[in-house]
Formats: structure tokens, C-alpha cells, sequence
């Protein structure tokens, strides 16, 4: 295998932790008692966080590794909450670099993997895609993306291709969320027509009306709002059928308890319980 990949968790709940072949870790967002049930700590070496989303860092989990000597790749307000949570005991600069300063740069980790840390575009902030060569061997890692392609902010991975390994995230369904959203409104607004509703508008609604709706209900529609700014699994699907060598291996990654795919039998009512 060109690479071996461990999914130890990955979605906003319980988090993202992952590890490629055995001593780098890709995302921190687990408690160290998890992580400790899939691996021995001991063995990760270089540890990444793609952004500072607590689904994808743990201070424990960060303090932890610090402290065993691993070299950590961070964004800079990972860098600053980890120096306010524990003020007297400071990362050594010697231990890390912040991913600002790598960005798009192609470094070499260790005597067989060069990583190119590349950003990508994810709400607010600035997230990075993990692209790893080990000799003529692609592996790329990519979750909370806003888009697939170049922005203001990001490069997006189109321009990325034969890829051995993927692990993208297939957050949704893309057929099963517009389902239940339309359905959803309709019920509160059938004066419009919700098929082509974006996050925006349904954030809109929940503004005006938001008060008045079962919670249960409400809830349901904040978390579409969140799964429709990632990457829906067919395009993540589409793009590893581009993108990817013929025997490449496709990890799908960050799905939704929700949206992922449609039960065998549900109603609107028993998705808002």
C-alpha cells in the first residue's frame, strides 16, 4: 500500500483525528482517552491541525503531544489559545511552526514525506488542505470546504490529480437535504418556492421566524444551514472520480448524522424530535 491511513474519528461529533502511516497525525479533535483506545500516542512524531475548529483541535490532546516531544503544525490562533489555556508552560519555538508560515510551501516533515499545506476557504477562516508526497505517491486530505475551487482566500484542489489516497469529505446527501429542508419550510412559508434556498436565506428565515418554531425544528434547519457549507458527497464523489488514479483508495470523510443518507423510513416529524 503507498500509504496506510487510520480513521480514529471523524465528524463535528465526537471530532477529526486521523493518523497516516502510523506517526503523523492529521486533525487533534479527540480527547487523549480516544485517541489512546485506536493507538499509542507514543508513535505520532508530527501532529497537524487544518484550523482552529474545536471539532479538529483539543488543548489536552495538543498539551499531550507537546510534552512527548512530537513537532506540531498549527495555525496561529491555535498557537495563541494554546499559549492563554496554559500560560506557563509555552510551546518551545523549536517545536512547531504556524501553517501561515508554510503555506504553499512543499516541506519536507521527514526523511520520506514532503507535505505542501494548502489553503482552502471554510466559513470565517482560513482551513488547509494536507497534500503528501512519499516518493512518487500521492496522498491528499481535505475536509470543511466551502468550495472545491480557487477563491479569495484559498487555492481550492482542483488542480490536484493523480491521487493515490483520498480522504475528502462527503458531508450530505445532496437530493435528501433539499428534501427535508423544502419540506420543512413549506409547512412555516408556502408562498415561495424553497427548492434553490441557500444557507443565506434559510438563515434569513430563521431570523424573522426562529422564535416561533418547535425547537426541534429549528435546530434541524441550523443544521442543514452547517452541512450545506461543506461538501455534499456527490461532489466529493464526482471530484475522486476526476481527480484520482484508477486504483487509487477514496476515504470519505466529516459525514453528517443528519443528511449523509436518507433513512429507510422517516418523516419530517420524527428528524425533529
Amino acid at each position: 500500500m503507498p500509504f496506510d491511513f487510520t480513521i480514529i474519528e471523524s465528524g463535528s461529533n465526537p471530532g477529526n483525528c486521523t493518523v497516516l502511516d502510523k506517526h503523523i497525525m492529521i486533525d487533534c479533535g479527540l480527547s487523549i482517552k480516544r485517541v489512546k483506545q485506536t493507538i499509542d500516542l507514543t508513535d505520532i512524531k508530527i501532529a497537524i491541525v487544518t484550523h482552529k475548529h474545536t471539532d479538529h483541535v483539543k488543548y489536552p490532546l495538543i498539551k499531550a503531544l507537546a510534552k512527548q516531544g512530537t513537532f506540531l503544525y498549527l495555525p496561529q490562533a491555535v498557537v495563541d489559545t494554546f499559549k492563554k489555556t496554559y500560560p506557563k508552560e509555552p510551546l518551545s519555538e523549536t517545536q512547531y511552526r504556524t501553517l501561515e508560515s508554510v503555506s504553499r510551501q512543499r516541506v519536507a516533515v521527514d526523511d520520506v514525506h514532503t507535505i505542501t499545506f494548502i489553503p482552502q476557504e471554510h466559513e470565517d477562516l482560513v482551513n488547509y488542505a494536507i497534500y503528501v508526497e512519499k516518493e512518487d505517491k500521492i496522498f491528499l486530505y481535505a475536509t470543511d470546504l466551502d468550495t472545491l475551487f480557487p477563491s479569495d482566500v484559498g487555492d481550492g484542489i482542483m488542480h490536484l490529480n493523480n491521487i493515490d489516497v483520498l480522504a475528502l469529505e462527503g458531508n450530505y446527501d445532496e437530493t435528501y437535504i433539499r428534501r427535508v429542508i423544502i419540506e420543512t419550510l413549506t409547512q412555516y412559508d408556502n408562498s415561495r418556492d424553497w427548492s434553490e434556498c441557500s444557507p443565506e436565506e434559510i438563515s434569513e428565515f430563521l431570523d424573522t421566524f426562529g422564535k416561533m418554531l418547535p425547537k426541534g425544528t429549528y435546530r434541524l434547519l441550523y443544521r442543514a444551514i452547517q452541512n450545506l457549507r461543506h461538501l455534499s458527497k456527490q461532489q466529493a464523489r464526482s471530484y475522486a472520480a476526476n481527480h484520482m488514479k484508477k486504483d487509487g483508495r477514496y476515504y470519505e470523510m466529516h459525514r453528517s448524522r443528519e443528511f449523509y443518507e436518507e433513512p429507510t423510513t422517516t418523516t419530517i416529524e420524527n428528524l425533529t424530535e
